[in-house]
């Protein structure tokens, strides 16, 4: 690849075909020939690997999914299986009912002629009776009653193994639903892979026989190629369309104290313990060895005679039996000790597994960290490859290709990382016996992937003429720089509409917020409430969020009638929120205004924007803070600094950083743009 510059010059006296830029999807039936297509040159080629670069960005930097639905995707998959242990439940506790249901009664009757050998007229005469009897223990009464019992044990005991196994299942469930999500996700990035190294390897093969290179040169176009083919084909079969899940997968902190504590209380194996004891301890006693039994018996003697001469009598009585033998309940004591034993065990053991499968756990989780910071060195080098050719118009582009092809296999491997992190992630939860959900886990701060060394959410201002004056693609690219989140856009009569709204389209694709600014002074006066809330209603079509930067303090009459001018601007934000109650609106607002103002403030607005303007100390800025922080949430609240109080980028995120230190506060913007850029020496 080293003469890839000279041979990709030579390549331009050469016919080509197009290239599309659209979006790379996987490929469903794959061929591990290798292509021998036409020689793209140096334009087409950028063009190619610039389509590669932004379907890789738009994949793992902007995925545009919250988290509970990463968390839905990722590891809360649910799967129907069928329960066969539960009818075995149903089937032992009907048997337990008609169990119970056996009291022991019965109605007996006997016949019997007194002499078979007598062929005289007597021979029909003989003794018959019929009787009621009731057993009370021996098959009777109370052995059916225990043994009722025990069937009952039973039944919850399968009821309970049935939700174990359940929960085996879905663990195996969940571990096949990941692989197939992660097969989709790395299918898509071995797709981008051959598409890369496809135009290379043709390049590498010509210059081979043109005698431009060697060998070896050519040979590591092909391996990349050919494993690439490969292991596609290979994804393939794992790989369903309707499964696809194209968003980096997230990194997971575990509270594993509270795990520790919920395995503590978990009180399954004693349950079931208890339960084993229960079904022993019924089914001892229904293996009565005594016999009990009353009856009332109708005894008829039957005389070949007159039938007024027989004789007929009713008689109640009882049989009892009682085995000489003495009653040993040794056996039973040990099944009872067997099953004590049996809990401590395997209480041991899971603690035992769930202390190893954390530690693997945080071993991989090591592991994600460092390959993150790979990804994210190689994603660094990558983007200022394209972003040196956008603002210069040339670039590297053997470079570019290199450095794309390290981001690739970076991207790749950190899949991989993670598909195994995720493994073990569902083994703790499966050992522990607990489901996953929030309570237990929280996306990992420490594995952002847009993570540009600027801790805390970033916003920045610009205004109209700075944004009519610069590149769309170029400010998207310095805002990715510098870890820019949000843009607070101002629109007014001066600012291009055409250009406002392709922006607004770029940055929802780019993985950035855009506010609409919208700020007339004059609004804060009763009679221009229903056009402020007209007017914003209408900015907030074009990206959903309206910024307000309404200062009443600017206006002359302020001093005078401080009250009455704070309390039109509340009584304005009423009569906006009213119009747009489902848009989200936030607002600039100084530091020095009463507690009770803000409080009003913060329950029609989604967020705060403390204007902080000033040479301050961290310490000084706190206490200026005080009276909104005192009313406004931590989450909803943002401190605004202006970029003409500090001497460099250094002592703006030195006092980001205090003041995030001093306050708890992480949303941090920035006044203005065109300050901040000419602030900046650095390149991009």
């Amino acid at each position: 690849m080293r003469n890839l510059v000279k041979i990709l010059c030579i390549a331009t006296a050469f016919w080509f075909v197009p290239i599309s830029g659209q979006a790379i999807t996987p490929k469903k039936s794959i061929d591990p020939s290798l292509s021998k297509g036409e020689i793209l040159t140096s334009q087409q080629l950028w063009v190619k690997i610039e389509s590669i670069y932004k379907q890789l960005e738009t994949t793992l930097q902007n995925p545009k999914v919250d988290y509970r639905s990463k968390l839905t995707a990722w590891v809360l998959t649910e799967c129907g299986f069928g329960e066969p242990e539960r009818m075995k439940s149903a089937a032992l506790h009907a048997e337990a009912v008609v169990r119970k249901s056996r009291l022991g009664l019965s109605f007996n009757g006997y016949y019997a002629q007194q002499d078979l050998s007598d062929s005289s007229d007597n021979s029909e005469e003989g003794r018959a009776y019929l009787e009621l009897s009731w057993d009370i223990l021996q098959n009777g009464y109370r052995a059916n009653k225990e043994r009722s019992k025990s069937l009952d044990q039973q039944a919850k005991l399968a009821k309970i193994e049935s939700e174990l196994k359940q929960a085996d299942r879905q663990y195996l469930c969940q571990q096949y639903r990941q692989e197939k999500q992660f097969s989709g996700l790395k299918a898509l990035f071995y797709q981008l892979k051959v598409d890369l190294m496809e135009p290379v390897y043709n390049i590498e093969r010509r210059a081979y026989f043109k005698g431009w290179s060697h060998l070896d040169d050519f040979l590591v176009a092909e391996e990349e190629l050919l494993t690439s083919l490969l292991k596609l084909e290979n994804l393939d079969r794992l790989f369903s369309e309707n499964s696809l899940n194209l968003t980096s997968p997230p990194v997971f902190d575990v509270d594993i104290q509270a795990l520790r504590e919920v395995m503590q209380t978990n009180q399954s194996y004693d349950e079931i313990s208890e339960i084993k004891k229960s079904i022993l301890q019924h089914k001892d006693k229904a293996s009565i060895r005594k016999r009990l039994r009353f009856f009332v018996r109708n005894e008829f003697d039957i005389d070949s005679g007159d039938s007024n001469d027989s004789d007929n009598e009713l008689v109640a009585g009882l049989r009892f039996s009682i085995p000489i033998e003495k009653d040993n309940k040794a056996a039973l004591g040990f099944r009872y000790r067997e099953i004590d034993e049996e809990r401590r065990l395997l209480k041991q053991l899971q603690r035992i597994e769930f202390e190893k499968s954390f530690q693997k756990y945080q071993r991989q989780r090591d592991k994600a960290l460092k390959q993150q910071y790979r990804y994210i060195r190689s994603y660094e080098r990558a983007r200022r490859s394209f972003v040196e050719k956008r603002l210069s118009g040339d670039g590297e582009l053997a470079s570019a290709i290199v450095r794309l092809k390290t981001l690739l296999n970076n991207s790749i491997e950190l899949i991989e990382v993670k598909q195994e992190l995720y493994k073990r992630l569902l083994a703790v939860f499966s050992i522990a016996d607990v489901d996953i959900t929030s309570t237990y886990i929280r996306e990992s701060s420490l594995m952002n992937l847009e993570y540009r060394a600027r801790p805390g959410n970033r916003f920045l201002y610009i205004w109209s003429s700075a944004f009519n004056a610069v590149d769309n693609q170029q400010l998207a690219d310095f805002l990715n720089a510098k870890g820019i989140r949000r843009v607070l856009l101002s629109i007014g009569k001066k600012t291009n509409r055409d250009k406002y709204r392709k922006f607004i389209n770029k940055a929802e694709k780019e993985g950035l917020k855009v506010e609409v600014i919208l700020g007339k002074n004059s609004w804060v006066f009763p009679v221009d409430h229903e056009l402020a809330a007209s007017e914003v209603l209408d900015a907030a079509r074009l990206s959903g969020v309206v910024h307000l930067d309404i200062e009443p303090h600017t206006l002359p009459g302020f001093k005078a009638q401080r009250g009455v001018y704070l309390e039109n601007y509340v009584n304005m934000l009423r009569a906006i929120r009213k119009k747009m109650p489902n848009k989200t609106l936030t607002v600039a607002v100084p530091h020095n205004w009463p507690e009770s103002v803000y409080r009003d403030i913060e329950g029609l607005v989604d967020a705060v924007y403390v204007m902080a303007y000033g040479r301050y100390s961290a310490k000084k800025l706190e206490q200026k803070l005080q009276s909104v922080m005192a009313v406004v949430p931590i989450g909803k609240l943002a401190v605004v600094l202006r970029v003409d109080d500090f001497d460099d980028e250094w002592a703006i995120e030195r006092a980001f950083e205090k003041v995030s230190d001093q306050t708890g506060i992480r949303n941090f913007g920035l006044h203005q743009y065109k300050t901040f850029i000419k602030k900046v020496s650095r390149e991009l």
